[in-house]
């Protein structure tokens, strides 16, 4: 079931399913909060661990229920598509839905699918490459993938890290670096030129739970050291402006360089309010990821998950959770937030890059 253990004054790893791990390790009303960013059962870049169904079960989230102490928060990103098949799996787990924060970013990776080369496709027309356009950023990550999967192919190897054949997925990464500029062939084709399937991502939901209290608020308070949001603690003030208080909009970076240059921001009431309002956050440098050493195709920016770990801290702190660490993210930013984790990894791949993340953030 577990292969690896890591473990400091701070922070412990474990390398194995959650479930396996909670359920032979955990004992009751153990964590004071749940943030976790899990598999959005998409499929991303055929990787076998967002295909596995296991956000979707009620029982992944009744296990995390069991292990939460009454009145804990569980933060759970999610993804625009299918994030309402999370949120459902977690109320039927047995958790309060209590809001949904809405994080967004600016640089989304389009999935649409052009009308007009498919009509051209079925009827077997070949058209005419007039150009090619790289898909900035996302084609960066597939290129880096790619070197990566060379070296393994290189090395005699003849799968991935997650089970896919590497043949396979290094033509993958090969053909989605740069998009072909085509002319349509047929009359149908030319139709239908400039119409697609999907629109660009551009916000990622965080789903906001809280286990059922065990009397009021105040004596949930007293018996188990849990209750509500740190809306102090996750208060914050722009540079000559007023205190704000935490809301459920998020911005990264770029979105909020957006804002700031058009002033005002559109809210879906029509209310034209000012960017200061939301707390925003820088994308993931570099330096955060561990460089080449971090390649997970879905890493958040650790101010992000800081804020998260600042929201939902309790007054001593408390216990946090995170079942799907990925890269370890969430631990570091508990762990830079003065708050003690526990995190599960079953994806081989990416336990040696969160355990090598938590080790260098020792250094700080």
């Amino acid at each position: 079931m577990m292969s690896d253990i890591f473990q400091d004054a701070w922070s412990t790893l474990y390398h194995g399913d959650c479930i396996e791990v909670s359920a032979k390790i955990f004992g009751s009303n153990v964590f004071d909060t749940i943030i976790t960013d899990p598999p959005y059962e998409l499929n991303y870049m055929e990787r076998g661990w967002d295909r596995s169904g296991i956000s979707f079960q009620p029982e992944t989230w009744a296990e995390m229920l069991r292990v939460a102490k009454p009145g804990a928060s569980l933060a759970a990103f999610g993804g625009s598509r299918t994030f309402h098949r999370i949120a459902c799996a977690i109320e039927d787990g047995g958790w309060l839905i209590r809001d949904c924060i809405m994080w967004y970013y600016s640089m989304g990776f389009p999935k649409s699918q052009d009308i007009s080369k498919a009509i051209d496709k079925a009827a077997g027309a070949e058209r005419k490459v007039v150009g090619t356009r790289d898909r900035g950023a996302p084609a960066l990550s597939l290129r880096m993938n790619m070197e990566d999967l060379e070296r393994r192919l290189a090395a005699g190897e003849t799968k991935t890290a997650d089970g896919r054949d590497l043949k396979a997925a290094i033509k993958y990464a090969k053909e989605h670096q740069v998009i072909e500029i085509t002319e349509p062939a047929t009359d149908e084709a030319k139709l239908w030129q400039g119409w697609g399937t999907a629109l660009k991502p551009a916000f990622e939901p965080i789903i906001l739970a809280m286990k059922p209290f065990d009397g009021t608020f105040a004596q949930n308070a007293e018996k188990w050291g849990v209750a509500g949001l740190a809306i102090d603690e996750a208060s914050f003030q722009k540079p000559g402006d007023r205190k704000r208080l935490p809301s459920n909009v998020l911005l990264d970076d770029g979105a909020a360089k957006i804002a700031d240059e058009e002033s005002t921001v559109r809210h879906s009431s029509g209310v034209m309010v000012k960017p200061s309002l939301f707390f925003y956050s820088p994308k993931a440098s570099k330096k955060e990821k561990l460089g080449p050493w971090n390649r997970h195709p879905t890493i958040k920016p650790l101010g992000l998950m800081q804020y998260l770990c600042r929201l939902t801290k309790t007054p001593t702190g408390g216990l946090v959770l995170d079942p799907f660490v990925g890269s370890g993210t969430t631990l570091v930013a508990a762990r830079l937030e003065g708050r003690k984790s526990i995190g599960v990894e079953k994806d081989p791949e990416w336990f040696p890059v969160a355990r090598r993340r938590l080790i260098q953030s020792q250094l700080r």
